[in-house]
């Protein structure tokens, strides 16, 4: 996925999952895969929610997770993420959670006193997307979307710049266009710059809104199924390589 080959990927993954279904790797990275088409949202976040209960370790598979939800406008089940539910005692005390955690409380309930916490954690490009993005998704009585321009042009780290442009407006100080159409030439493996956007219309139902089916990237006609018993469509799949 590196290279930002979806098509290639997808169907190693896909193939591998047909032999180990429960494989917590393949669960994972299938899911990424998944998680760019809003018609494969529900199973895209199943199967990295499943793979997370197996490997609790995986950082960058939950802040993918965290980022998919946030972008979904579901911010407790970002929030879960990183609760006492999914991670041990000892780490759910470790700074890099608490930010996060303060992080989507200042974007659900945004004012003086959240903003300040989250400015008292250490500088990270970490910090500064969570606080731009709490800027521009929070309902504040003032609009923030300023501030979240003068952070999105002090930062050091290009690739969560890129990532943080995708939820902002044009503005006459930053042509956001022309910017993320270089950032997905430069970054071809992030999913948040890849993935299709709205995630949500509106207020419609998930479970209406989305098609537990896997898809083909690029080729929206071909959406192959991902069986729930491997076994039984093996054949199947073998006469259809």
């Amino acid at each position: 996925m590196e290279s930002g080959n979806y098509d290639a990927a997808l169907e190693q993954f896909q193939r591998a999952y047909m032999e180990t279904p429960d494989n917590p790797i393949l669960l994972g990275g299938l899911g990424m895969i998944l998680s760019l088409k809003r018609a494969t949202f529900v199973t895209a976040t199943d199967m990295m929610e499943r793979s997370l209960e197996k490997r609790k370790d995986d950082e960058k598979l939950r802040w993918e997770l965290i980022l998919l939800y946030l972008d979904a406008g579901m911010a407790e089940k970002a929030l879960s993420l990183v609760g006492p539910d999914k991670i041990s005692v000892e780490r759910f005390f470790l700074s890099d959670y608490a930010l996060i955690r303060t992080g989507i409380a200042c974007i659900q309930n945004p004012g003086e006193k959240i903003e300040k916490q989250l400015l008292e954690f250490p500088d990270s490009f970490r910090k500064s997307y969570l606080l731009a993005r709490c800027f521009v998704e929070g309902k504040w009585p003032k609009d923030r979307h300023a501030d979240a321009v003068k952070l999105y042009l002090s930062m050091d780290d290009k690739k969560t710049a890129c990532e943080l442009a995708v939820l902002m407006k044009e503005t006459p100080e930053v042509s956001l266009q022309s910017a993320l159409t270089a950032c997905r030439v430069e970054y071809p493996a992030s999913l948040t710059l890849q993935r299709e956007r709205p995630i949500v219309i509106g207020n419609t139902s998930l479970r209406k809104l989305f098609d537990d089916t896997l898809f083909t990237p690029g080729d929206p006609k071909i959406i192959p199924e991902i069986p729930d018993s491997p076994e039984v469509h093996k054949e199947e799949i073998q006469k259809n390589p």
